[in-house]
């Protein structure tokens, strides 16, 4: 038998043309106890991801923004920045649980060795930069001046990029990265039940913050009144009503 479509993949030999059971793959020895009809049975090839993140491993934390709406990814976790504490020395990120936007930047936490994105519409326009509650996402190499306002990942961390051990004056965010301006991210935080979060520590120093200290829940939230303050519960973490982790 030759496939229907010429970039149909082999998918193993059957016993009937059309179903039947599968005896074998290519390669594979069959010890035939009567005379039989072998069928070769064709699939359609997997489809070609539109972008691949490779150089991964499961909990690896970082960043993407590509500018086109997904129909689909595989290979990790999404989030899109929520909101920060009062005091400005927390941010959370909040579960992508559909489809990743074409205007949106993201974090995200591999679960693979690679992440693959299938774009709803190839063709159409890219967005090169975009902002959302103050990650912004770049499509190209852009380098930023340095400054105490803006934040960047590297190595499952988090960075102030206010000085550079190389003496660099400015921050160099790869194509497809994303970048923090802290004074544009709101204040507050409202949970959803039922999404996790990601709260990240800033301590204010070119130092690692956050990522090691990683409040991660699947939500389902309770409000308390303690002692005639309002608090929210969510899995074993405690949140007052900005968002920020109490306990």
């Amino acid at each position: 038998a030759t496939p229907a479509d010429p970039a149909d993949v082999f998918d193993g030999w059957y016993d009937d043309p059309s179903a039947g059971t599968k005896i074998g793959a290519a390669g594979e020895t069959y010890d035939a106890t009567a005379n039989v009809t072998l069928y070769a049975h064709y699939v359609a090839a997997p489809p070609t991801p539109d972008y691949t993140r490779t150089g991964l491993s499961a909990g690896k934390i970082g960043t993407l923004f590509v500018g086109y709406a997904t129909s689909s990814y595989t290979g990790a976790t999404f989030y899109e920045l929520a909101g920060k504490s009062a005091d400005g020395q927390q941010i959370t990120f909040e579960e992508v649980t559909g489809q990743l936007e074409a205007d949106k930047p993201y974090i995200f936490e591999a679960s693979a060795d690679h992440i693959d994105l299938y774009y709803a519409d190839p063709s159409a326009t890219q967005v090169t930069e975009a902002n959302h509650n103050g990650l912004y996402g770049v499509t190209t190499e852009q380098h930023i001046a340095a400054s105490a306002e803006i934040y960047y990942f590297s190595n499952n961390q988090l960075y102030k990029a206010d000085a550079f051990s190389d003496g660099a004056t400015d921050l160099t965010v790869a194509a497809n990265r994303c970048y923090i301006k802290i004074a544009e991210v709101p204040g507050g935080v409202s949970p959803k039940p039922g999404r996790k979060y990601i709260s990240l520590h800033m301590n204010g120093g070119q130092v690692a913050t956050g990522i090691e200290d990683v409040q991660s829940d699947n939500v389902q939230s309770t409000k308390v009144l303690i002692n005639g303050t309002l608090f929210i519960l969510r899995g074993e973490k405690m949140y007052d009503t900005t968002g920020r982790l109490v306990k």
